[in-house]
């Protein structure tokens, strides 16, 4: 009988040592986190910033795909053979070019013609922690365009080429909508993590 006093003491004793040592723990593992963030951030502060001038062009080119979608899907469709021309989807493609021209310092000229290809060179600046997601958001306006193509093809005289991108049974089953919502969604968490 003494022992279960005991057991009773010894918990009341030592609960706020393990309580004290547990919060201490999550602390610790918080501001671990904060300083690794922090590190990461100043140590790619070239990026962040190369990024954050990207984002124009990026801005601009979702702005673009709302009004050229505003256009050609829905009632307002008539109007797009007069509203809508081949420089209004130039326009797309030269933003496209200039984010990617921005990201990448050295990049003179975006070859089209093997974007797949070429993707992995124009991330070459980008940390490891963004690679991925930004060649998700190129890659993603690249198919935004040719889908907009493809959506503007007997409405829209003098369209420009499509970008390169080799056609999968997969990428036929999937809409302009879905694409542009997983793009929208993936630029969004990059320009979460690397806002200043």
């Amino acid at each position: 009988m003494e022992r279960t006093n005991l057991d009773g003491e010894f918990f009341k004793l030592f609960a706020p040592v393990f309580l004290g040592s547990f919060l201490g723990g999550i602390a610790t593992w918080l501001i671990a986190m904060w300083q690794i963030n922090k590190t990461q951030k100043l140590n790619n502060i070239q990026f962040y910033i190369q990024f954050n001038k990207a984002q124009i062009y990026i801005n601009r080119f979702n702005e673009k795909v709302d009004n050229i979608m505003e256009l050609t899907q829905g009632p307002k469709r008539g109007s797009a053979r007069i509203l809508l021309n081949g420089n209004d989807y130039l326009e797309l493609k030269n933003d496209l070019e200039l984010a990617i021209k921005t990201v990448n310092k050295d990049l003179t000229k975006v070859d089209f013609k093997e974007f797949v290809f070429e993707l992995g060179e124009y991330n070459q600046y980008a940390p490891l922690a963004f690679y991925r997601d930004l060649s998700y958001v190129f890659f993603e306006m690249a198919l935004v365009y040719n889908m907009l193509l493809e959506d503007s093809q007997y409405v829209v005289d003098d369209l420009p080429e499509r970008i390169e991108i080799p056609r999968s049974p997969f990428g036929q089953q999937l809409s302009l909508s879905f694409i542009l919502k997983s793009f929208r969604r993936t630029y969004k968490k990059m320009e979460r993590k690397l806002k200043f």
